[in-house]
């Protein structure tokens, strides 16, 4: 059995692995990740190399404070660097738009859709971190 949005720090320890490997030229500047549970974000802050000047973290759904909930579970505070948006359209809805990588419909693709509409006011480099489809 998994808990809902693979919520453990088994999770957020994975994450913070990979998110480690990043280099700290790419960290530096702006990452846009969606957020379900909070999981992928508490990886993120955990693990990245550098801080980066901005974590843009789009919700797929979820409400804000139970994202901040998971979040400080796995880390002792949200970095100000951290940027939580509400959801930008419904969780069921899709947005309207091809994205040049495997995206998933509910969680990746509202992300790529902000990014691509906010791209002028992020701080290069931008980097997307994608979940996964």
């Amino acid at each position: 059995m998994l808990p809902f949005g693979l919520e453990c720090r088994e999770a957020v320890a994975a994450v913070a692995l990979e998110a480690a490997r990043t280099p700290s030229d790419l960290a530096r500047g702006t990452i846009v990740v969606c957020c379900g549970s909070g999981v992928t974000l508490a990886g993120l802050i955990k693990g990245l190399p550098v801080a980066p000047a901005k974590i843009v973290a789009v919700s797929s759904g979820r409400s804000l404070a139970r994202i901040r909930a998971c979040l400080l579970r796995y880390v002792e505070e949200v970095p100000p660097a951290v940027e939580l948006l509400p959801a930008i359209m419904a969780y069921d809805a899709v947005p309207q738009l091809q994205c040049p990588f495997p995206s998933h419909p509910n969680y990746d693709l509202k992300a790529w859709w902000l990014l691509i509409r906010e791209i002028g006011r992020l701080e290069d480099p931008v980097l997307f971190w994608n979940i996964g489809a």
